[in-house]
């Protein structure tokens, strides 16, 4: 069975994809057994996996956005530390 290009990359997605989901849903039993013990605070796996993804970490800034951190930034350079302060 020959795979062109794009049916190649598409199979490593979806295994890597698979691989990451089985991984997490390990973690999350390894730690579902302190969460009944109620040693750490209870997180449906839901939650979890989207906490690991980063999902709702990052919000889209606008062009103008940006521009206004890299200029805070800068700014910060621009100003000359005090020793002793």
């Amino acid at each position: 069975m020959e795979l062109d290009y794009i049916d190649s990359v598409e199979l490593i997605s979806t295994l890597r994809d698979k691989e990451q989901e089985k991984q997490i849903w390990e973690r999350w039993v390894s730690l579902y057994p302190y969460m009944v013990l109620e040693q750490i605070k209870y997180i449906s796996y839901e939650d979890y996996k989207d906490m690991l993804k980063g999902k709702g970490q990052y919000k889209r800034l606008t062009t103008a956005e940006i521009y206004a951190d890299v200029d805070s930034i800068l700014e910060e350079f621009k100003t000359p530390e005090k020793v002793g302060e």
